[in-house]
């Protein structure tokens, strides 16, 4: 493999590394899944926790915010199109800090 392929190679692989993103060990990667399709939910999370991601589920927007307060993720995927409360508003009420989620009622 020539220099600049494999340059090209390591930069794409950096990409998708996850760990630079996450300080803390292995352990606390924690995300939370949002969606009100049950099963995209549960696809998205059982393929992150085949990745060694502690995952949380919520089914909807209240759930999530609920959620968040006592899980403290360290990401959140969230669905905007929630028939009891959007993902915008669930944004809107929890505020995402470095080491720590806290959400707003």
């Amino acid at each position: 493999m020539s220099a600049r392929r494999t340059r090209r190679a390591n930069r794409a692989r950096s990409r998708f590394d996850t760990s630079r993103y996450f300080t803390g060990a292995v352990d606390q990667r924690r995300v939370l899944v949002v969606d009100d399709d049950r099963d995209l939910c549960d696809l998205l999370s059982d393929f992150l926790a085949e990745e060694g991601y502690e995952v949380t589920r919520a089914y909807g927007g209240q759930e999530a915010i609920d959620a968040a307060r006592y899980s403290t993720p360290d990401a959140v995927l969230l669905d905007l199109l929630m028939p009891d409360l959007s993902g915008v508003a669930v944004g809107r009420r929890c505020a995402m800090r470095p080491a720590r989620a806290t959400c707003r009622s």
